[in-house]
């Protein structure tokens, strides 16, 4: 994915506000849309990014005026600490989270009032090697109403290249 895609995917779902933010990207990789996420925060604002490896993790770049904390661990099953969180990105990582009812339920825990989850997915319902357990954005919705969530909304889908599948962003508050 290029870093202008992951930017399109995320934009519409974090709130732009001038009041310094604090959000976490869990299963950040590489850090393309940790970077993407970046950019559309208000100056002063931090970034704890998230993954089992800390290596990929390493050559994570931000927009200069937001800071990032790196934390290694696995977001599913190991303890990571934080602050209250704004918000918390997921790209292309809830799909990796076998018990999604009780991990969404944890993170809404884990933000403060009126806090977001934003969400990329592969919108396919049947698991693979790479998809263990995939989510629709229709099973999404209904899991994120069962855990306490008020709304869900579906921000964009594109095209992927990943067997012509489709990727859609989604917002959870």
């Amino acid at each position: 994915m290029k870093p202008k895609d992951a930017l399109n995917l995320i934009e519409p779902g974090v709130e732009r506000i001038n009041t310094k933010q604090i959000w976490a990207d869990l299963g950040a990789g590489n850090g393309i849309f940790t970077h993407a996420l970046s950019r559309l925060l208000p100056a002063g604002s931090m970034i704890y990014a998230v993954d089992m490896n800390s290596t990929r993790m390493s050559s994570i770049s931000l927009w200069e005026q937001v800071t990032l904390k790196i934390i290694q661990a696995d977001f599913v099953s190991s303890a990571w600490n934080t602050e209250p969180l704004n918000g918390i990105l997921m790209a292309n990582a809830l799909h990796f989270v076998k018990e999604k009812e009780s991990f969404l339920k944890k993170l809404k825990e884990r933000l403060t009032p009126g806090g977001r989850l934003l969400i990329v997915e592969y919108e396919m319902e049947k698991g693979n090697t790479w998809v263990p357990y995939p989510i629709s954005f229709q099973k999404l919705s209904a899991i994120a109403t069962s855990s306490d969530f008020s709304s869900v909304k579906k921000l964009i889908e594109v095209p992927s290249v990943y067997e012509g599948r489709m990727i859609y962003s989604a917002v959870i508050e």
